[in-house]
């Protein structure tokens, strides 16, 4: 029985550090993505910067999802000082953030999602427009991307840049300069680094056409889609609809919209207007015709789409999968919107939601332990009753049916870390990961 445990126990050592040695040599893909909204960025009193409920164990869960990075949107004006200078010492939460996905395997994008001069929100709400036109601003904010980039000159190819998230120039040619600018000033530091440029107005697919790429090998596009508004923003405050709105359902039409909005509210379509996959299709087609015209090969990342919490379920894994669909097909990496906020993957119980089915298919991945004692088949058809939804429920089980498991389930499941037992009669325990079907 001794040589049996070291023989075991070896075995998964082995396991275990494969994993760390494919890391060395892993190429990172940014296909996959979950933004992590409301940590370094848009915070409120009840979610301030850097707040601990966000940490290591989130991204873990993010990594078994099956996600392959994560897109950091960071309030870059709360990383400077007094003066208007990056303070390395306010950058901790973002080289935890790197340290956290590098462990897991994952890419990060460290998202400008604010900087000086530039708020993507109206002006009632703070919106700012200045830094396209403004010379004087367009310089500090300049140095503010040359000292940030050279703070991350060492990271590997795990980390990438987004210039501005969601720009809102009054022109679409007030873009092109001002990202052009940016960009020379993190080539300073980080020559071969992928950068994320994008189009104005919130990186409208529409407004793809009027941007002009540098003559730069490893510069790439990223663009957001929430359309249509009056669906995946149904009953959104922020996006002018009263909780009141009728449910849109997709594909679906529009509804009437009389007595549901606020003041000054976007425009939603007319009424009765009809909301399909064909207009997603369509709306994609543009974008890549664009591409193969103007830069055949050039990367393109959908770094924002989502689905607000009212949206039925089904609505959500119609919208969502036409998306991802229209992605893949492609080749285009996303990031859908969010990890724990309105439009959330994960439920504040860790569970798994609609918006993570949509995106990846599956309800959700889970880690359980089981220890090497044997028990009855009673025992194991009771456990499997209990949760008759996992593929394999919390159960205590011998070598021999810890090999099956592995032998026939291979596939669907995977052993995540391992600890001696107490009893040196037992196996080791093991934590295995499990699929929620």
């Amino acid at each position: 029985m001794n040589n049996l445990i070291r023989h075991f126990r070896h075995a998964f050592g082995v396991a275990l550090f494969l994993p760390l040695i494919a890391a060395a040599a892993q190429s990172y893909t940014f296909k996959r993505g979950i933004n992590i909204s409301h940590w370094l960025s848009q915070n409120v009193e009840a979610l301030p910067f850097a707040a601990p409920w966000f940490d290591e164990e989130d991204v873990q869960w993010i990594a078994r999802q099956g996600f392959d990075h994560i897109r950091l949107p960071v309030d870059f004006r709360l990383c400077l000082d007094e003066e208007g200078k990056v303070d390395p010492s306010k950058l901790k939460p973002i080289w935890q953030a790197i340290g956290w996905a590098k462990a897991e395997g994952l890419g990060l994008v460290l998202d400008a999602h604010f900087l000086p001069g530039a708020d993507f929100n109206n002006e009632a709400e703070g919106g700012d427009r200045r830094v396209y036109t403004d010379p004087a601003l367009i310089e500090h904010v300049a140095t503010v991307w040359r000292d940030m980039a050279a703070q991350f000159k060492d990271e590997g190819p795990w980390l990438r840049f987004e210039i501005l998230n969601e720009p809102v120039a009054d022109e679409n040619a007030h873009l092109n300069p001002f990202q052009h600018r940016m960009l020379a000033e993190i080539r300073k530091s980080n020559p071969t680094r992928i950068v994320y440029l994008t189009s104005n107005k919130w990186g409208q697919f529409a407004n793809v056409p009027d941007v002009v790429l540098p003559d730069d090998p490893n510069v790439a596009l990223t663009i957001h889609n929430y359309e249509p508004i009056i669906f995946t923003h149904q009953r959104a405050s922020w996006a002018g609809l009263k909780d009141t709105l009728p449910p849109v359902t997709f594909p679906g039409e529009v509804p009437d919209v009389t007595g549901h909005t606020f003041p000054n509210h976007p425009p939603y379509g007319k009424t009765g207007d009809k909301l399909t996959v064909e207009q997603i299709q369509e709306s994609f087609a543009k974008v890549d015709a664009w591409v193969q015209k103007t830069r055949p090969g050039l990367e393109v990342y959908v770094g924002e789409f989502g689905v607000y919490r009212p949206v039925d379920r089904q609505s959500k894994l119609n919208w969502l999968g036409a998306i991802v669909s229209e992605c893949e097909k492609r080749g285009w990496g996303w990031a859908v919107w969010d990890y724990q906020g309105g439009f959330a993957v994960r439920n504040q119980d860790g569970t798994g939601t609609a918006v993570l089915e949509g995106v990846l298919g599956h309800k959700g991945k889970e880690v359980i332990r089981a220890s090497g004692l044997r028990i009855t088949e009673a025992q194991r058809a009771q456990s499997r009753a209990a949760n008759p939804a996992s593929l394999w429920t919390l159960c205590l089980l011998c070598y021999s049916d810890l090999r099956r498991l592995f032998a026939r389930r291979f596939d669907r499941c995977a052993l995540v870390d391992h600890e001696t037992s107490v009893d040196a009669d037992e196996l080791d325990v093991v934590r295995i990961e499990l699929l929620t079907q």
